[in-house]
């Protein structure tokens, strides 16, 4: 355990003394939460020497079979690895009782290693790479989400939730509806006062285009790795924070075949050595640094959708006139391209 991150266990402890149990997590491919609930004498065994969790973790399915093609079920016999707490995720879990909290950790090889099937493990890999060049990615990311009701209609498929301000069940709505923002202000506000809880740094809210559909900002940053630990407790917390207000929450990109589907939006620039924006630009057409980063993601676009949209249910989402994107194309200020360069001013110029 590194003074850090002694330093961080003891000021949790002493702020929050009531904790007993804390939630260690960490997240599959599919974005699943899986780990253990420990006790909190545990803590200092974990901050020292981590947590086990098998491998196969990073080879599960979307309904959690092991995909043993993958080498990490009974070829290697569904062997452990530890896991490390990643500094600054012990945080309160304000929709449970006092004594909960949890922590995020990142998987290990047995001689400290980064595990290769670790997806955060590969995010540290690139940002490496990165590094190397004395550039720093900074990223913001924008999540879509639905609302949806317990209780499934006639056919056992998704309904929407009846509003919490009229109490009738929507089938339509309007984008940027100032109504259903007051429909569903209650528990977007639950939702903002947990992510401040949380330190997940939420920032601008929109209704989208469907009944109980929602986009939530979270603030960029300069730290990549940070902000995807941030996006995954975000989505965590809409789920809890629904089912305390008595519906659910999906992620799904698409749940309803008439419905608009839900996607997730990155922003992406590149700070040099010396803080600047390298695709700062009052032209971008004429940015040579901006140009190739597109070239560079158009290229690679194909495997990129393989993680993107890893499922039938993406696949569901990809239709004519519905912003999604079709062909590997980039544009500048056009929602219906896969690449998209946002009217912004030159400082804050990104993909």
């Amino acid at each position: 355990m590194t003074s850090a991150h002694l330093g961080e266990l003891e000021q949790f402890l002493a702020t929050h003394p009531g904790t007993r149990f804390v939630d260690v997590f960490l997240n599959d491919l599919n974005t699943v939460e899986r780990g253990k609930r420990i006790d909190r004498a545990s803590l200092a065994t974990l901050f020292a020497r981590g947590m086990p969790l098998p491998g196969s973790m990073f080879a599960l399915d979307v309904l959690g079979g092991t995909v043993q093609a993958t080498g990490l079920g009974f070829d290697d016999g569904d062997a452990d690895r530890p896991c490390l707490p990643i500094s600054g995720t012990l945080q309160p879990v304000p929709w449970l009782e006092d004594d909960i909290a949890q922590l995020q950790v990142a998987m290990h090889e047995q001689d400290g290693q980064p595990f290769f099937g670790d997806p955060r493990q590969v995010l540290a890999a690139v940002l490496d790479q990165y590094a190397a060049l004395e550039l720093t990615p900074v990223i913001a990311i924008e999540y879509e989400f639905y609302f949806v009701d317990r209780e499934r209609n006639a056919r056992g498929m998704p309904q929407p939730p009846r509003s919490p301000l009229t109490g009738r069940r929507e089938h339509k709505t309007q984008i940027n509806s100032m109504l259903d923002l007051d429909a569903y202000s209650g528990i977007l506000a639950e939702i903002d006062s947990v992510c401040r809880a949380q330190q997940v740094p939420s920032t601008t809210a929109l209704a989208e285009y469907g009944p109980g559909q929602f986009e939530v900002n979270l603030h960029h940053s300069a730290d990549a790795l940070r902000a995807c630990d941030e996006a995954l407790r975000f989505k965590r917390i809409v789920k809890a924070v629904a089912r305390r207000r008595g519906c659910d929450a999906t992620f799904l990109p698409k749940p309803y075949r008439d419905m608009a589907g839900s996607g997730l939006h990155v922003h992406v620039s590149l700070l040099n050595h010396a803080g600047r924006n390298v695709f700062a630009s009052d032209q971008p057409t004429e940015c040579l640094q901006l140009r190739h980063a597109i070239a560079g993601v158009l290229t690679t676009l194909a495997d990129g959708t393989a993680i993107c949209a890893p499922g039938p249910n993406s696949f569901r989402r990809f239709r004519p006139e519905a912003y999604v994107p079709l062909h590997a194309a980039w544009s500048i200020n056009n929602r219906g391209t896969a690449i998209r360069i946002p009217a912004s001013d030159a400082s804050n110029r990104r993909l």
